[in-house]
C-alpha cells in the first residue's frame, strides 16, 4: 500500500513540473496535440488578418469607384460637319467621341410676338435629306420628358442605353445647340401692314407666318 501511495505522489510531481505554455514535462503525444493547437491557431490568425486586410481594401476600391464615377460628364460638341457628337470625360482611359443622334445641323431660334407674353422655340435639324421642325414653347423648353416625346414624334433619335439617359443628352443637346448659335425672330400677329424688329414697315400677306401658325405648331 505505501508503495501504490510513493508512485501516485511521485506521478503528481511529475504533472505538477509540466509547463502549459512549452509543453515540457508532457508526454510527446500530448505535446503534438498542444503544437497542433498552437499552429491552427497561428493559421486561423493569420487567415483572419488577410481577410480584414482584403475587406479594407475592397472598401477602398469601392470609394475610389464612387468617387471616380462622380468625376466622369458626359460633354455633347457640336462637330464642324453638323454632327452631334458625346464624350465622357475624367475616365482613367482613353476614350473617344460617340454619335449622339441620328440629326445633323441643328438650330435654335428664340420666336416672339409683341402681343404675346410667352415665347416659342424653334429647333430645326436634317435627318438624311429632310428638314424637321420642331416648335416648343418656353415652359416646356426644360421638361425633358415632353423634349424627348417631340422629337420623337419627328423621328429624331438619341443613341443611349436607357430613358433616362435620352432625356439628359437631348438636354445637354439643346443646350449646346442654344449657346453655340441662339437667335430671336420677331413674329407679326396679323396680316397687313407691320412694323419689323428693324423698325421698318412690311406688308405681312397669307404666304408668310403670323404669330397664330406657330402658337398652333407648338401644341
Amino acid at each position: 500500500m505505501k508503495k501504490c501511495t510513493l508512485k501516485i505522489e511521485k506521478r503528481h510531481r511529475e504533472v505538477r513540473k509540466m509547463n502549459p505554455l512549452t509543453n515540457q514535462g508532457y508526454p510527446e503525444s500530448i505535446s503534438k496535440y498542444y503544437d497542433e493547437i498552437n499552429v491552427d491557431a497561428a493559421k486561423n490568425y493569420n487567415r483572419k488578418g488577410i481577410q480584414l486586410s482584403y475587406e479594407a481594401e475592397r472598401e477602398l476600391q469601392r470609394q475610389r469607384i464612387n468617387e471616380n464615377r462622380k468625376r466622369q460628364i458626359d460633354v455633347v460638341t457640336l462637330l464642324s460637319d453638323g454632327r452631334l457628337a458625346i464624350k465622357t470625360q475624367n475616365l482613367d482611359i482613353p476614350t473617344t467621341g460617340r454619335l449622339a443622334c441620328n440629326f445633323t445641323s441643328p438650330h435654335l431660334m428664340r420666336l416672339f410676338s409683341r402681343g404675346c407674353s410667352e415665347d416659342i422655340w424653334l429647333f430645326e435639324c436634317a435627318i438624311g435629306d429632310r428638314h424637321v421642325t420642331i416648335y416648343i414653347k418656353n415652359s416646356k423648353a426644360g421638361d425633358s420628358r415632353y423634349l424627348l416625346e417631340r422629337f420623337k414624334a419627328e423621328g429624331c433619335e438619341i443613341y443611349a442605353s436607357s430613358k433616362q439617359l435620352q432625356k439628359e443628352y437631348l438636354s445637354k443637346i439643346w443646350t449646346t445647340v442654344r449657346n453655340v448659335e441662339e437667335r430671336e425672330v420677331l413674329i407679326p400677329e396679323e396680316y397687313g401692314w407691320w412694323l419689323d424688329m428693324d423698325g421698318k414697315v412690311k406688308f405681312i400677306d397669307e404666304t408668310k407666318i403670323i404669330w397664330r401658325d406657330v402658337e398652333k405648331c407648338a401644341k
